[in-house]
């Protein structure tokens, strides 16, 4: 009645199946708590194949591991194959973090446009700028076209019979049309988005590619990376042509389960895959379900291209929470510019303006910030400097038309300008850059304590035996392209057996780290963004420096 003991234990699943279950996120149930608020169960990933390790050891002494091949080829990066698998090539960090930022913008807010289709069509029909509405908070309505004489009945029984319509209205005025009307928020439309598609149309009732749905090219840019990228993979003398693209959204502990991209007739074309995001782990199997298959990580930034036998291969995708992928690079980075800079934390703008609130959202608003002079009475007409050095002076933030009637020799500065300009702000215990100590005197916040995990978590490797590392300040220093912090020692600590965790967020850098003293030879060594650097008991005493690149051609000295 139950079934066999055999299917009981699993063991009439495929390989491919089994390793599906492996690598699956699952939750614990001992919670009755929703799914959102339980915990993942830990996912076992000492057996996954890790390319950016392998493409480091490459890089430094020209190792392989076995059944890994480098391929000798006309590219610009290294491009790694599997002797078992022919056709497969893996393109390692192919994207640099400002290019993955731009796909990903593109692909929240141009490609599920019209006439591109999107999972929500079906049901919906074309809906227009569904990310511009989900940061609105707008909801999408049904319109219903209906007789004049109906026009004040909205219900289910009418809508089914006549023409209807979805448009997006702000949240306040949903009320006013009836509770009988369908609505749905832009932004449960957005986290449920699954799929779009770019160029020739997929048909996925009938699993083909749909000539005569309405469609635009693929965008120009897109081709030219596409176009770039397959290089490897093409035969000799050809160049990729790409007519249709799917761009498929997951979220943490989402999956794609085990498939073949076969709706093309041409298999030798190889089918380009460009990873943005949450990092996955990514099975690609053989020609059967039985073939066991092989596990290996995808971080953004990463391409696969499939070609020939490889188009044959069973292959999916399992997404994982990762340690410091670009979601939450982004979300530090926005942290950077919003938060951080708030009172009574302090910036390199407090010695000349005192505390700026919301520098980020004035510079968005472009706003302007204004002396405000507090004179007596019989001088309030006037405002000029002579003035304003005798009395107490603030700065508060006005619209830019309002400042021309505060008169010319009011100081003022636009919001852009200053945040521009920001160069430091200090979290925690607040460091005094005058006498060149953290003054416990003044006032400040704890760090954050989603800040303060991440320093626990990432400081572990370099923490004595048995202790955890316990975060009470931190500085975060903004550069620009082609800015440099020289050299220096961060000495203010009394205790160096304790590292210093530097997060490395937005443009790439050229990191020395020196010796001792500043006559030692230093290592130069690239930072990029989401990279971690902890510097612990002797390497405290070490000089090093940062200098931020803009051009992104390869320094051939960097390690």
């Amino acid at each position: 009645m139950y079934g066999s003991e055999k299917a009981l234990d699993g063991s009439d699943r495929t390989a491919f199946r089994k390793a599906e279950k492996k690598y699956k996120l699952y939750y614990d149930d001992s919670s009755k708590s929703s799914k959102k608020k339980k915990r993942p169960k830990e996912v076992d990933l000492s057996e996954v194949l890790d390319f950016k390790s392998v493409l480091e050891s490459y890089s430094q002494n020209g190792d392989l591991s076995p059944g890994i091949i480098a391929l000798q080829c006309d590219f610009d990066r290294p491009v790694f194959c599997l002797e078992r698998r022919p056709g497969f090539y893996f393109i390692p960090g192919a994207l640099e973090i400002e290019e993955q930022c731009q796909w990903i913008r593109e692909s929240l807010t141009t490609f599920p446009q019209p006439p591109n289709r999107t999972n929500h069509n079906a049901f919906y029909g074309p809906i227009n700028q569904i990310f511009i509405a989900a940061k609105e908070k707008k909801v999408l309505v049904e319109e219903v076209s209906v007789p004049p004489h109906l026009e004040s009945e909205c219900q289910p029984s009418i809508s089914d019979r006549y023409l209807n319509r979805w448009e997006f209205y702000e949240e306040h005025t949903v009320s006013l049309k009836g509770n009988a009307c369908k609505s749905i928020s832009a932004s449960v439309l957005l986290r449920k988005l699954r799929w779009s598609t770019l160029g020739l149309q997929f048909d996925w009732s009938k699993r083909n590619y749909d000539e005569s749905l309405p469609h635009n090219k693929i965008p120009d840019s897109l081709c030219q990376l596409a176009k770039r990228m397959a290089a490897p993979a093409m035969p000799k003398g050809e160049q990729f042509q790409p007519e249709a693209a799917i761009v498929n959204y997951f979220g943490i502990g989402d999956a794609l389960g085990g498939h073949l991209d076969d709706m093309e007739a041409d298999w030798r074309k190889p089918i380009v895959s460009i990873s943005l995001g949450c990092k996955a782990v990514f099975l690609l199997g053989g020609k059967s379900r039985d073939d066991p298959p092989l596990a290996m990580f995808l971080r953004s930034g990463d391409i696969v291209l499939m070609a020939g036998e490889a188009r044959e291969c069973f292959h999916g995708f399992y997404f994982i929470p990762g340690a410091l992928e670009i979601e939450e690079q982004c979300q530090w980075i926005r942290e950077s510019l919003t938060t951080f800079p708030q009172p009574p934390n302090r910036t390199n703008h407090n010695a000349f303006y005192g505390p700026i609130n919301q520098i980020f959202i004035a510079a968005k608003e472009k706003k302007v910030l204004v002396e405000e002079v507090s004179v007596p009475p019989h001088l309030e007409s006037e405002c000029h400097p002579s003035i304003s050095d005798r009395y107490l002076n603030r700065w508060e933030f006005y619209e830019e038309h309002t400042v021309s009637l505060k008169g010319n020799a009011c100081k003022s500065i636009s919001a852009s300008v200053l945040l521009r300009k920001l160069r430091w702000s200090t979290l925690g215990l607040q460091f005094d850059w005058s006498k060149r100590n953290y003054d416990e005197s003044l006032p400040h916040n704890k760090i954050p304590d989603s800040l303060c995990q991440l320093a626990k978590r990432m400081a572990a490797p370099a923490m004595p035996k048995g202790e955890q590392f316990q975060p009470e300040a931190a500085i975060v220093n903004y550069f620009g392209i082609g800015d440099a912090l020289g050299g220096h020692l961060d000495d203010m600590e009394a205790d160096w057996s304790k590292p210093i965790v530097s997060i490395s967020l937005g443009c790439k850098a050229v990191f020395l780290l020196g010796g001792k003293s500043r006559d030692d030879p230093p290592l130069a060594m690239f930072l990029r963004s989401g990279d971690i650097v902890l510097m612990a008991g002797e390497a405290r005493e070490c000089f090093h420096e940062l200098y931020f690149l803009g051009d992104g051609k390869p320094v051939q000295e960097c390690t």
